[in-house]
């Protein structure tokens, strides 16, 4: 399998880059980047300067990027963004679990089916997601709260 190539550019060569942009830029864009496999790149651009994008390989060609209150699916093979939506809350993590694509934020899940890229599920948290952990291709999502919760 290639390895995927992230890249942190500058905001002029960001600008002077004539690649898909999987997020769009706005006037509070702090951070930029490059983000290639094979001959195909990407570029994105987010505003928080202490986090780095999320970006999860999900099958064959397809990969999930996530920052912010950003997500999109990419595919390198055709070239193209497949789905791209805006968060509710703040993104956390994404899991690839059987079959599905959890999307976790700090207050929500969002399961996707892999194979049709549809939206199966939303999950609320009772609290402030804290951590998580996957067993048996279960999530268990732990709250402040004390609470916890099972994506399966």
């Amino acid at each position: 399998m290639d390895e995927l190539n992230f890249r942190k550019v500058s905001e002029e060569e960001f600008n002077a880059g004539d690649f898909l942009c999987v997020f769009s830029p706005n006037e509070n864009a702090r951070c930029f980047a490059f983000l290639s496999l094979n001959e195909v790149c990407f570029k994105l651009s987010w505003e928080s300067d202490l986090l780095e994008p999320v970006i999860v390989h999900v099958k064959d060609s397809i990969y999930a990027i996530g920052i912010d209150l950003h997500f999109s699916l990419i595919d390198f093979k055709d070239c193209r963004i497949v789905k791209k939506f805006d968060l509710d809350f703040f993104l956390v993590d994404i899991e690839v679990v059987a079959g599905y694509l959890i999307i976790i934020t700090e207050l929500s899940a969002i399961k996707i089916y892999i194979d049709e890229n549809y939206i199966k599920d939303f999950i609320a948290f009772p609290d402030t997601y804290v951590e998580h952990a996957i067993k048996e291709g279960v999530i268990e999502i732990q709250c402040s709260d004390n609470e916890s919760l099972l994506i399966k």
